[in-house]
């Protein structure tokens, strides 16, 4: 849900320190055929503006837009989540560690938040804001949140451990309770989680050596998911590959899978194991979403800066095999969610060295602020609380 590098151990070691993330609703007509860098509020229509001229997130559309992130100033990472233009800041339980809220799940009026704090690390589980620990005895690793999804009162979280070898295990907890998904003598990671009505499914890969990750292609780790516990490989062990994402679509399951083949890194959908679409090389998926069938996804890739001194990061908007120019100044999407007509992107750009999380509506930006300030507001992960459907 980053920008991909071509070397997955970077990618990594980003998302260890610092990954930013924004925040971007889409409608299917702000994707056009040409590039654009002119995002501006000038933009907005009367539509998007009530009575006092401010820009509206939730037009009635839906009940609620719930966003997680985190607000960084002077050192000082401080969780906070936005229930449309409101924000809440998240007790961090421990004063003086950096603490990000990470993931969202809700169920009837229930709020489930996961997170992390650093040093040490640890995760950070809030349920309608009370914060708790979630209990992990290894304290001398990296452990880092990759889901929670909430169903029938189940809370369901995964997260990956690495130490500084980028060794790692995976984890899933069940209320509270955890067991250990990946084998003892496999070095594993988790990249996203997806409860349906009968199963739990987690995606990632598996080194196919006792220790450790290797990206050299003669000692690959393999793209991998656990259904229940149970462990499925997805493509051969002879190639390097890494499972990122995992959607329902009709009772089918669409995992995206990122393989890499002689310096050529090629992303490829498979539909009940079976692949189904592939992407052009060194394109990278940041997220993707199916409905009725339809893929929807976003592509990054690079191109040489004006310059000449190194690479500009743009967007695709993929339907199936129709692709699309990415309207925007945003160069970092993490999450994708369809909902009836409109399609909703998550972002980030920068102006000088810092984010800032900005919500297209309708081609329409507004940026996200908190006490004040739209740099240094970073958005992770998004969900839309549905209002029940009428006659």
């Amino acid at each position: 849900m980053t920008i991909k590098d071509q070397n997955l151990v970077s990618r990594l070691k980003n998302k260890m320190k610092n990954i930013l993330f924004a925040l971007v609703m889409i409608p299917l007509s702000v994707f056009t055929a040409c590039n654009s860098d002119d995002d501006d509020d000038s933009f907005a229509s009367k539509s998007d503006v009530d009575e006092s001229g401010e820009k509206k997130i939730n037009e009635g559309v839906f009940d609620a837009l719930y966003t997680t992130g985190w607000f960084k100033k002077d050192k000082n990472v401080r969780p906070i989540y936005y229930k449309d233009n409101e924000v809440i800041e998240l007790n961090k339980l421990d004063a003086d560690h950096n603490t990000r809220a990470s993931y969202i799940s809700i169920e009837n009026e229930d709020i489930h938040i996961l997170g992390e704090s650093t040093t040490p690390s640890k995760l950070l589980y809030w349920h309608n804001g009370n914060p708790i620990h979630l209990p992990h005895e290894t304290l001398s690793s990296l452990i880092i949140p990759v889901g929670i999804s909430v169903k029938d009162g189940n809370v369901h979280i995964v997260a990956k451990e690495l130490n500084t070898e980028l060794y790692g295990d995976v984890f899933y907890w069940k209320n509270g309770v955890r067991q250990r998904i990946s084998a003892a003598d496999k070095s594993a990671k988790a990249n996203d989680l997806l409860v349906t009505d009968d199963d739990v499914y987690i995606v990632g890969s598996e080194d196919n050596r006792s220790g450790g990750f290797s990206f050299d292609p003669d000692e690959p780790e393999t793209a991998a998911y656990w259904k229940n516990g149970e462990k499925h490989l997805l493509t051969a062990i002879s190639k390097s590959s890494e499972a990122s994402q995992i959607r329902e679509d009709s009772k089918d399951i669409y995992i995206s899978v990122l393989e890499r083949d002689s310096g050529n890194d090629i992303y490829t959908i498979y539909k009940n194991d079976v692949p189904v679409k592939s992407y052009p090389s060194n394109e990278y998926i940041e997220d993707f979403a199916v409905k009725n069938g339809k893929i929807h996804a976003i592509a990054a890739y690079y191109v040489t800066n004006s310059d000449g001194t190194g690479l500009d990061t743009k967007l695709k908007y993929y339907v199936d095999d129709i692709a699309q120019s990415f309207s925007s100044k945003m160069t970092q999407s993490i999450s994708l969610i369809l909902h009836d007509d409109d399609v909703y992107v998550s972002g980030v750009y920068f102006e000088g060295d810092n984010p800032k999380s900005v919500l297209l509506r309708n081609g329409v930006p507004t940026n996200f602020e908190f006490e004040g300030e739209i740099e240094n507001v970073t958005v992770n992960d998004m969900i839309l609380k549905t209002k029940p459907r009428t006659s």
